[in-house]
């Protein structure tokens, strides 16, 4: 059975949470009693998920957010402590798949798109939020990964690298950051 108040008192931000797994990761922290910080690009999308879960009697709030700004990222921090409280965990979930190229008609654009938005994303939040979890005694990181990082696809060199590199990154951060009790983890959906 599932103890649906094991988050309470606790804050949980969730980027990329407007749709898809991001919103089902907020909306679940949400009904084991987290309050959780909705942040995604899609300002609508992200305030509707944020109502719907102050509706059902949770407590969130919503932040328009680019990932890929490390200007946006702190903004996105900031607002999550003041209207929230300290950050307990962080599920670095925000990414993108949608433009694939064969490599011999890329260019740097792209491939820096893809790094900047699936990799640099999740190192500018760790980079903010692992210092605070230290200094509360804790916390956990989940960055999300795909079967990208092990598997390669056509069209999908910068995406792939990305994901490789989330994987690395991770366990890095696993190893340098567990003295501090912060747990950092890996999702592959699928």
């Amino acid at each position: 059975m599932t103890n649906l108040s094991r988050f309470n008192n606790k804050v949980v931000l969730v980027t990329g949470a407007a749709h898809g797994i991001g919103e089902a990761i907020a909306r679940r922290f949400a009904a084991e009693g987290a309050a959780v910080a909705v942040a995604d690009m899609d300002t609508k999308g992200a305030q509707v998920v944020s109502d719907e879960i102050n509706a059902a009697g949770g407590r969130a709030i919503a932040i328009t957010v680019d990932v890929s700004s490390s200007e946006q990222v702190s903004a996105m921090i900031d607002a999550t402590v003041s209207q929230l409280g300290n950050i307990d965990v962080l599920v670095n979930n925000a990414g993108d798949v949608t433009i694939a190229k064969h490599f011999l008609t890329t260019d740097e654009a792209w491939w820096d798109h893809f790094l900047d938005v699936n990799l640099k994303s999740q190192f500018l939040a760790c980079r903010l939020v692992a210092p605070m979890m230290a200094k509360s005694g804790g916390g956990s990181i989940i960055n999300m990964s795909s079967g990208g990082a092990t598997r390669s696809h056509r069209g999908m060199v910068a995406y792939d690298a990305s994901k490789g590199g989330v994987e690395a990154m991770t366990r890095a951060l696993a190893l340098e950051l567990a003295p501090y009790n912060i747990r950092v983890n890996a999702l592959v959906p699928g």
